[in-house]
């Protein structure tokens, strides 16, 4: 099963949930901004992210455009999202215990059964 955390106003998630939607995949949608995750969730995330983890903060966002980030520290990340969440880059999916930013979004094709 695919676990996205998605955020409908993005049409990047929304693209990757409409191609795990047209796949058999078994999936489970995330809407991480109304159902706030917790600090382990995001701790999860963060720990479990492939790829460069300063991919996983919209830098551009309003709410911490002023805000200094330190990417390597990891805590730090976690503490930066719980506190604004829409800062968190979508659309993630969740592969067994692996996280993956789908940008683009076909970068969902290589989980997903067509």
């Amino acid at each position: 099963m695919i676990v996205i955390y998605h955020n409908n106003r993005c049409s990047k998630s929304r693209l990757c949930l409409d191609l795990i939607k047209k796949s058999n995949t078994d999936y489970k949608v995330i809407e991480y901004l109304k159902e706030d995750l917790s600090v382990n969730n995001i701790k999860e995330i963060v720990y479990g992210l492939e790829g460069d983890i300063n991919d996983i903060v919209r830098t551009n966002e309003k709410e911490i455009k002023n805000v200094k980030i330190n990417f390597k520290n990891k805590d730090s990340i976690i503490k930066l999202i719980a506190k604004y969440n829409i800062c968190m880059q979508r659309p993630i999916i969740r592969v067994n215990e692996k996280f993956v930013i789908c940008r683009p979004p076909e970068k969902v094709l290589k989980y997903i059964k067509v």
